[in-house]
């Protein structure tokens, strides 16, 4: 099963809601701010996340690297089921959890936040 279409007609929660529990790999491209996202899905989980090619490891940083998936008006996605030992990552991430995790750190507190490696900041 291939999804694909736009965020200006599918938002990212609603995307997360149509793949479910399905494994697969998960392109985003196309935004209005430079950046590429392919998020690894197995069974309902985020396993893995690469922005721009790169790995992000730590789940906080990963929440923090989907904020902006979560404003974008508009960028292509991909979705392509795979079997689960085709796809890379640690981060088991539950994906109803998912938005309320970016949505919390999107609306709380700009202090304190946690600090990934190299500073990086994806909003």
């Amino acid at each position: 099963m291939a999804v694909f279409g736009d965020l200006a007609d599918l938002p990212f929660v609603e995307i997360l809601n149509v793949i479910d529990r399905r494994s697969g790999r998960l392109l985003i491209f196309g935004l209005p701010d430079p950046g590429s996202f392919e998020l690894d899905l197995v069974d309902g989980t985020l396993r893995g996340l690469r922005v721009d090619g790169e790995d992000v490891e730590d789940p906080l940083c990963a929440r923090d690297g989907l904020i902006g998936l979560m404003r974008a008006p508009r960028g292509v996605f991909e979705f392509h089921r795979a079997l689960p030992g085709e796809l890379r990552g640690a981060l088991d991430v539950p994906l109803p959890l998912l938005p309320l995790m970016i949505l919390a750190a999107a609306t709380g507190p700009r202090h304190g936040l946690h600090s990934c490696p190299g500073g990086d900041s994806f909003d």
